[in-house]
This record gives structure tokens, sequence and C-alpha cells, in this order.
């Protein structure tokens, strides 16, 4: 099994399409997260109250401060669809390339490589997470540096607690792209459907649960509304100045549901692979 873990780690070592997910994804946290916001908060339009206090509360949230829930918003918001990707090529790459079969003459069941990419792509996760954490502590003590405002990191039990947070939502992301990858044995299908569910049926269902409480019991259930709400349980960045709206899920109930796509996700996944014939 440590041989097989090894070997999948390789492959997404190897993988220019894991790099540049990764990359896309850290960089974007800085450059999005918080170079633009700053390079915006610093003019300010003049002789507007609102917009000034609009400004104000922006700025707040890319102090030291508010780091975990400024990471955590954005890697729900951009972080899910790079890591249903992710999940994606990793279970149907050997599809697409038709090199499964040759795999599985060189593994000890179809099991144990299941396992084994699961394991290899919940550590290349845990990577992204650090790092996307890691990014956001050197964003925010720079912005604070450069307006010249102190500010204290948060402990790093809750660093450690929204690393861990982030890891389930991406998790949960890819999970599906995983599954959505068994099901399908096509990395370009899997891919496009994935980002179908992540940028069209959640905002529509979304959209529509403001008017129609059937809607508004679905959504729920939605995966990327649950990553969101978990993600402000850490804190609301609230930028205009009055109050926040309640997450559409406790924090627990969030938690829950995410963890539920991932075991929900793998189950399918092992149903597929270990019962149809993989030609």
């Amino acid at each position: 099994m440590t041989g097989a873990i090894s070997a999948e780690l390789l492959k997404l070592r190897k993988s220019w399409s894991t790099w540049i997910l990764g990359g896309v994804l850290v960089l974007g946290l800085f450059l999005l997260g918080y170079l633009l916001i700053y390079l915006l908060v610093q003019n300010p339009p003049p002789g507007d109250a609102g917009a000034q206090r609009g400004i104000a509360a922006l700025k707040q949230t890319l102090l030291p401060a508010n780091v975990v829930p400024n990471v955590l918003v954005f890697l729900a918001g951009l972080g899910g669809p790079i890591a249903l990707v992710i999940g994606a090529l990793n279970s149907a790459r050997e599809y697409s390339l038709r090199t499964i079969t040759a795999v599985l003459t060189q593994r000890p069941s179809r099991l144990g490589l299941l396992g084994a990419k699961t394991v290899a792509l919940a550590i290349v996760l845990v990577i992204m997470a650090v790092a996307c954490f890691a990014v956001g502590v050197l964003g925010s003590l720079l912005v604070a540096a450069l307006d010249g405002t102190p500010g204290s990191l948060p402990s790093f039990a809750d660093l450690a607690k929204g690393a861990a947070a982030s890891w389930l939502i991406l998790g949960a992301w890819a999970a599906l792209g995983f599954a959505l990858g068994m099901v399908l044995r096509s990395t370009g299908l899997a891919i496009g459907l994935g980002l179908v569910y992540a940028l069209v049926i959640e905002t529509v269902i979304g959209a529509l649960s403001f008017a129609l409480s059937a809607f508004e019991t679905v959504s729920r259930g939605l995966l990327g509304r649950n990553g969101s709400a978990l993600a402000e349980s850490f804190g609301q960045l609230n930028v205009g100045g009055g109050q926040g709206g309640a997450p559409i899920n406790a924090p627990a109930t969030a938690a829950l549901v995410l963890a539920a796509y991932v075991i929900g996700s793998l189950v399918v996944a092992a149903i597929l692979f270990i019962r149809r014939d993989v030609t």
C-alpha cells in the first residue's frame, strides 16, 4: 500500500496540471485577495461618506487579524472548482490515457489502487491548504507593514483550525470531482460537468432560493453554500458597513454536509471501480 501511495504521489508531483492549478490558487489568493484589494483601497473616492466607510471596512479584511476568514472565504469560492478539477484528473486520467489496465496488473487490488489515489489526493490538498494560509499570513503582514497599521496574527490554534476547515472544503470538492471521473471515465467530461454544477447549477438554485421555499431547502444541501457557511463561521467579512447575513447552515451542520459529500463520493467511486469492467 505504501508503494502504491508513493506512486500516486509521484504522478501528481510530475503532473503539470497539479502545479498549474495549485499555482493559480496560491497566486490568485495573493493577487486577488490581497494585492488588488490593497491597491483599490489606496485610492478611495472623495466626498462619499458611505464609500469611505466601505473602503475602511474593506481595508480591515486585509489585516493579520482577519487572515483566517479572508483565506477561507477565498478558498470556498475559487478553491472549490480548482480542487474539483484536481480530483477529476486524479481519477479519470488513467482512463483517458488508456493505462488503467496496465496499472491494475501491477497493483494488489482495485480497492488498494483507489485507496492510494485517495490518500495521495488528500496529501496534496493538505499542502495546498497550508500553502494558502502561509500566503495569507505573508500577504496580511505585508499589507499591515505598507499601511503602517499595527496588527497581530491569530493564534496558531486558530490558524490550524482554519487550515483544517479549508482542507475539508477542498476535500469535498475534490471528492466530487474524483467520483465524477470514476463515473464518466473521461477527464474532459468530468471536469465539464463538475464546473457546470459549481458555476451554473449552484448559482441558479441559490438565486431561486430567495423566492421559492422549495429551492431554499435544496440550497441547504449544496456543496458550495455549505463551504461558504463553514468559512463564514470563522468571521464574516462585512465590507458594506451593515450587518452580514446569517449563514445558510450552522457550522457543525455545514461540516457534516461537507463530510457527507466526501464519504458519499468516495463510496460511489469505490462501488463503480470495483464492480464494473475497466476496459
